[in-house]
């Protein structure tokens, strides 16, 4: 018994120590700003690719946000890929490409082929096809700001492949609040990760790299059959293969998107999140498992009111207050710190369920099923 509390206080203090070292990197990284160079003579060609399915009630509003870009619309070209919709998706998105002034190109894929996700299938289709110089990606249900290109193409001026943040649009409560500080807590991780050399997530609702990083990346790699891993995936395939990474925070650069409507869907989002992890370098696999255990090891000794486990999780809620302080500053969402104490308490049960959930369960996404 005497060896086992030993191990256990072990743990917790391996883990916090640990926790702390990884936090603090993080910081550094969330605090390195990316260099940005304006264009002073010919600007990019840019390619933005839509992946659409059964998005009817949305893709006009997306195509709505795109036509408002700063960008000059002759250097534009917006390719919404219309997959197996039966909702009317392209044929709307066809009547609204009507009134833009970019080009708008409306692909329609009737088929899958086997081993590909619905989505990848997609992304990679367009991107093939595409001649512009950078390639952007978005959601169908998102609707980007008026600078998103311009600001996506000024960072992409010292990097080879750019991230940015996509926060949920309501706010009016409490869970609304709290699903949005969870994105803005993955944006810390991002912004972290990315300003570390060390990529850890990122979204494809907001996205963007050189045409050529693709080509050479070979693309999504043996991720291709996943219906995750199109965005944090990938970059960090780029970043591995020696390619240069920054996070986009500029004026007017945000992509905004709606939370799940329904609580299946949020369980459903949440493990498809979570799925990627079994794609994972095995060193951050196995840095991952360190983090679980202790978390899971934090959990039952809190349950069991050890002191020790609840000072460990004492100095987690500090860490990660600071870490989403950082990005809420930085993203100018300081109003949402205010259910942080909320989310410190949900966070420890929420993550082990759904990262066990995501690494080892099955989900359902636009009609397909993942592993």
């Amino acid at each position: 018994m005497e060896l086992f509390r030993t191990a256990f206080l072990v743990l917790l203090a391996l883990g916090a120590a640990g926790y702390s070292v990884a936090s603090i990197a993080l910081w550094i990284g969330a605090l390195r700003r990316s260099r940005r160079i304006s264009h002073g003579g010919a600007l990019p060609t840019v390619t933005v690719i839509v992946p659409a399915r059964n998005e009817a009630a949305n893709i006009a509003s997306c195509l709505d946000a795109l036509s408002r870009q700063s960008y000059p619309p002759h250097l534009c070209k917006i390719v919404v890929v219309d997959d197996r919709s039966d909702d009317g998706t392209g044929e709307i998105a066809a009547r609204a490409a009507g009134g833009m002034e970019a080009a708008v190109q409306v692909v329609r894929v009737d088929t899958v082929p086997a081993g590909w996700s619905p989505k990848k299938h997609a992304l990679h289709r367009a991107i093939l096809e595409s001649t512009s110089d950078i390639i952007l990606t978005t959601d169908a249900d998102c609707e980007p700001e008026e600078c998103w290109i311009e600001e996506m193409v000024a960072s992409l001026s010292t990097a080879h492949v750019v991230a940015g943040y996509s926060p949920y649009r309501d706010r009016t409560s409490l869970p609304a609040r709290l699903l949005a500080l969870e994105t803005l807590s993955q944006a810390f991780l991002a912004m972290g990760g990315i300003g570390i050399g060390r990529p850890i997530t990122c979204t494809g609702r907001n996205l963007g790299y050189r045409r050529e990083v693709f080509a050479a990346v070979g693309g999504f790699g043996e991720a291709h059959s996943m219906l995750s891993g199109d965005d944090h995936l990938f970059l960090q395939r780029a970043v591995g293969a020696g390619f240069t990474a920054a996070f986009c925070d500029g004026p007017g650069s945000y992509v905004w998107t709606n939370p799940p409507r329904t609580w299946r869907g949020f369980v459903q989002q949440r493990i498809r999140m979570f799925s990627g992890a079994r794609m994972l370098k095995p060193g951050v696999v196995a840095l991952g498992a360190f983090v679980y255990a202790w978390l899971a090891v934090m959990g039952i000794g809190m349950l069991a009111a050890v002191p020790a486990a609840w000072g460990a999780f004492g100095v987690k809620v500090l860490l990660d207050f600071v870490s989403v302080g950082i990005a809420a500053v930085r993203l100018h969402e300081k109003r949402l710190l205010a259910v942080y104490p909320i989310a410190a308490c949900l966070y420890l049960p929420y993550f082990l369920i759904f990262a066990l959930w995501g690494t080892f369960g099955s989900y359902r996404w636009k009609g397909a099923r993942g592993h």
